[in-house]
């Protein structure tokens, strides 16, 4: 089954997301365009390709995840994380202690892991407002 339909599978990747964003938070447009851009291969590759300046942020299509909308339900009513004035997400404390645990499980979600470690340092706010709105970001 395709992990976007596995609810844990998209609250770990909140969590994951979260835990590698600027003080454990990030908007909403940040979770999507990262749920959207860690959810296969192919995006993960699209997306790497943008960072590096090889492949253009107009052409890279980044969905809206109706799934992302339920896990941060599912992880806001598990206290894992918090919603700020409706516009950014938070980890609390429950959600560092899961994200511990998620970052050093060797053999959980390696290939999300590894694209995060990688993008994750790149993809500021300000970055993914500039793909968003496909400007060029080098």
């Amino acid at each position: 089954m395709a992990g976007d339909l596995r609810m844990s599978w998209g609250i770990a990747l909140v969590i994951l997301i979260l835990g590698r964003s600027r003080g454990k938070r990030a908007s909403l447009q940040k979770l999507h365009f990262m749920a959207h851009s860690a959810r296969t291969k192919e995006t993960r590759e699209e997306v790497r390709r943008v960072f590096a300046g090889t492949y253009s942020s107009a052409d890279l299509v980044v969905r809206v995840e109706p799934w992302l909308n339920r896990a941060i339900a599912f992880a806001t009513a598990a206290s894992l994380v918090t919603l700020e004035h409706g516009r950014a997400v938070k980890l609390t404390d429950g959600g560092v202690k899961t994200l511990e645990r998620l970052s050093s499980a060797e053999s959980v979600m390696t290939e999300e892991k590894e694209f995060l470690n990688v993008i994750s340092p790149l993809a500021t706010e300000a970055a993914v407002d500039r793909v968003m709105r496909m400007e060029r970001l080098l």
